[in-house]
């Protein structure tokens, strides 16, 4: 496995925002739906658009904030509590 030392900065760099946009896709994606039904009862479809490009750059946002205020730890340790393995590491090197 490649340490970061050995990632060239742009590969980096692009991992991380793929990280955050999925993130954030991942932690809103009820809200496309609503998006989706208001773009099919429209005839506007500049202004679809623009919601799209709007939801594109909040989940961005959102899971920037998300790794920015480490609740992926939270969420992270929330599954590792829940995993047979890691509960049997921590037992033994307890």
């Amino acid at each position: 496995m490649a340490s970061r030392s050995n990632l060239k900065p742009w590969k980096y760099k692009l991992a991380k925002a793929k990280a955050y946009w999925e993130t954030g896709y991942g932690l809103t994606h009820y809200i496309k739906y609503p998006l989706a039904i208001f773009g099919f009862a429209t005839a506007n479809w500049t202004e679809v658009v623009y919601l799209g490009i709007l939801y594109f750059f909040f989940c961005f946002f959102f899971g920037y904030m998300w790794y920015k205020t480490h609740m992926i730890d939270a969420v992270m340790e929330l599954a590792n509590q829940h995993n047979p393995y890691v509960q049997e590491m921590r037992k033994r090197f307890k």
